[in-house]
């Protein structure tokens, strides 16, 4: 996202078109025209303060020490589904850094998927849960 980028001052259709535009249909992932309808609706219907937060959440707060201390004291299993083609959240940057600071982390990743994956992919997806929790 541009910086100075404002949701009041660009709307919500630009929010959703600049923000997501990248992470849908990369790879060999199709992406109904009903399914982007949808998720256009909901930004088109969300409390504008709310997004610009959580966007402000994703790019600027840390959480390297609470998760560091989680790994020490928690006992806690973890499962990070991650879209191997997900330009907007590379796996570097997301799954793959939490991978090294979570307790008994355990990553899934799905090549040439993209952001998307509970649309696209939600049996699979089901799949590696109820598998992930049946191995604990």
């Amino acid at each position: 996202m541009e910086p100075g980028y404002s949701w009041h001052t660009s709307g919500p259709s630009k929010l959703f078109s600049e923000t997501f535009k990248r992470p849908f249909g990369i790879g060999e992932n199709e992406v109904l025209d009903k399914t982007l309808k949808q998720i256009e609706r909901m930004t088109e219907t969300t409390d504008a303060v709310a997004i610009e937060r959580s966007i402000q959440c994703f790019t600027h707060v840390h959480f390297n020490e609470k998760l560091a201390v989680l790994r020490q004291e928690s006992e806690v299993f973890i499962l990070l589904s991650h879209a191997g083609s997900d330009a907007g959240t590379p796996l570097e940057v997301s799954a793959g850094h939490v991978k090294q600071v979570v307790p008994r982390p355990t990553l899934k990743g799905y090549a040439k998927r993209s952001h998307i994956l509970i649309s696209t992919h939600m049996n699979n997806i089901l799949t590696d849960i109820l598998d992930f929790v049946g191995s604990i």
